[in-house]
């Protein structure tokens, strides 16, 4: 009776928020309902015949939107969180808000989940299968070191000594937080050989051994510490991965290369579940982004494309990707969602910014620190916009713009040209 209950309240104050108040409504229903009923999460576990976690410093919600795809497609009824809600009251919220109001059981749950909640979310939802994409420096003032985030990893599997676990080898750190488990409770993918080069020029954060300290030799690398790492001193190096073979890269050479390289993922979870692999690759052909991961409107003749980018790694990624037409939009606020220090802006990479965008501007709490951060690496001097609606207004005068800016940044550019919330 009190999950029927908490589940009608989280559908009227999801309502509520998304008709009335004009907002997502992804979190409220489930900070509510966890106020009113604290163990309701574990009550929720039953509703599920598999649950499926995504993992990881960058890619979470790319890589969970696709696998729900490719169940859906198989036939099974998926709960998910579309909008990267990924803290226990999101979890919560988007589970009591989809589920069918008389289906008591029988659903799969993917869901991305945030570093620091996955030991709880594991104890919750007990889930079958976690997705470990990458791990770098992500909201220093929140996580700290990446070592922070490995103990919550560490403690996570710990509590749940059935879960099988799917993990990106070519991460040193996440290799050897994974290398210990028994054979049949981890498979590997790596970065296909096509991506990886000599140098990444990101900051790697996992350079040194995991075993003994010592540093790692790379015969290529994509980006920071990710690549074929080796060690000389102990002889540790990542154990056999899948990786898409050339035909694979080819036909979908169209997609952006992290996408590609999070999706082996999938594609491993989908034969572990003896998913028809045909679904997948449809699937993946019919790819559309994620929220701020590249989508698209078009307001007044202008295309604007949103990328989300939360630390170096994701923007040193999304700025060797992005086509330089039209005009460029960088976006920096330090928010709760955000974090504070906005120190992390030396780290990105951006010597070819200079040679691929002639026009700029920036807005946010803090642009005038990415003003610097442009000055600094040799740019002209940006337009600052004083409101995010000035993105709309100068961006009439050109056929396309990018906006690359971090999560409550993306946020407010997104609601100006689009005006709607998240989905």
């Amino acid at each position: 009776m009190m999950l029927t209950v908490a589940e009608l309240m989280a559908k009227a104050v999801a309502w509520v928020s998304r008709r009335i108040l004009r907002r997502g409504g992804e979190t409220w229903p489930g900070e509510i309902a966890l106020i009113v009923d604290p163990g309701i999460a574990e009550k929720l576990a039953g509703l599920f015949s598999s649950v499926i976690f995504v993992v990881g410093t960058n890619g979470k919600t790319s890589t969970a939107k696709l696998a729900a795809e490719v169940f859906r497609k198989a036939g099974h009824r998926v709960i998910s969180n579309p909008s990267g809600a990924n803290l226990m009251n999101g979890l919560v919220s988007n589970i009591l808000v989809q589920k069918d109001l008389f289906q008591k059981a029988g659903y799969i749950g993917i869901f991305e989940v945030d570093e620091y909640t996955l030991p709880k979310a594991v104890t919750a939802l007990k889930p079958a299968h976690i997705i470990f994409l990458n791990l770098f420096r992500d909201q220093l003032d929140r996580y700290g070191e990446v070592g922070n985030i490995l103990a919550r990893f560490s403690e996570a599997l710990g509590k749940s000594p059935e879960t099988v676990v799917v993990a990106n080898g070519f991460d040193p750190s996440l290799h050897y937080l994974t290398h210990d488990l028994d054979r049949k409770r981890v498979c590997y993918f790596r970065v296909p050989s096509k991506f990886l080069k000599e140098e990444s020029g990101v900051l790697g954060d996992s350079t040194y051994c995991p075993s003994c300290r010592r540093k790692l030799a790379y015969d290529g690398v994509y980006l920071g510490h990710l690549g074929r790492w080796r060690c000389a001193h102990c002889g540790l190096k990542p154990r056999e991965g899948y990786t898409y073979g050339p035909a694979v890269l080819k036909r979908y050479q169209d997609l952006p290369d992290y996408t590609l390289i999070n999706s082996q993922a999938v594609l491993i979870l989908s034969r572990l579940y003896g998913v028809d692999e045909k679904l997948f690759f449809r699937a993946l052909s019919e790819w559309q982004p994620a929220f701020g991961r590249g989508e698209s409107v078009t307001r007044h003749g202008t295309v604007y494309a949103f990328y989300l980018g939360k630390n170096p790694a994701s923007w040193t990624v999304a700025l060797d990707n992005l086509k330089p037409e039209g005009l460029l939009v960088l976006g920096l606020n330090n928010r709760v969602p955000d974090g504070h220090d906005v120190s992390w802006i030396w780290d990105i990479h951006m010597p070819k910014l200079r040679e691929k965008w002639a026009r700029l501007a920036v807005f946010g709490d803090r642009a005038l620190d990415m003003a610097v951060r442009l000055k600094a690496e040799g740019m002209a001097e940006p337009q600052v916009l004083s409101n995010v609606r000035d993105i709309g207004k100068i961006g009439r005068k050109y056929k396309q713009v990018a906006v690359l800016a971090n999560y409550s940044a993306t946020l407010e550019a997104r609601s100006a040209i689009q005006g709607r919330p998240i989905l």
